[in-house]
């Protein structure tokens, strides 16, 4: 019961992800398009606006990561450096598919 617990408690934050996608989702159709403009228009734009929030995401998914890795045990050093650059890795590629799936023009 502890493992699956804990399982859990690891994974936690790539929850993030799924937790922010529809309210910037809409936050990106209703404003920042507007306020920004689509991809089209050169210079910094609603695209360029959702790449660094993903990657914000990504980072602090990735920071919460290694404070979560104090779960493991002591003695188990390269699982928590794995765990960590496994959650980086991860944080990297949904943060690269979500900002894809929100992209104008």
């Amino acid at each position: 019961m502890k493992t699956t617990k804990n399982i859990m408690l690891l994974a936690s934050p790539l929850l993030l992800f799924f937790v922010c996608f529809i309210p910037y989702g809409r936050i990106n159709s209703h404003f920042l398009v507007d306020w920004l403009g689509c991809g089209c228009v050169q210079g910094f734009n609603a695209n360029d606006f959702t790449r660094i929030f993903w990657l914000f995401i990504a980072a602090w998914a990735t920071i919460s990561s290694i404070f979560l890795s104090k779960i493991l045990p002591k003695e188990k050093i390269a699982l928590k450096i794995y765990y960590v650059i496994g959650m980086l890795v991860v944080s990297l590629a949904t943060a690269y598919a979500f900002s894809r799936l929100m992209m104008w023009c």
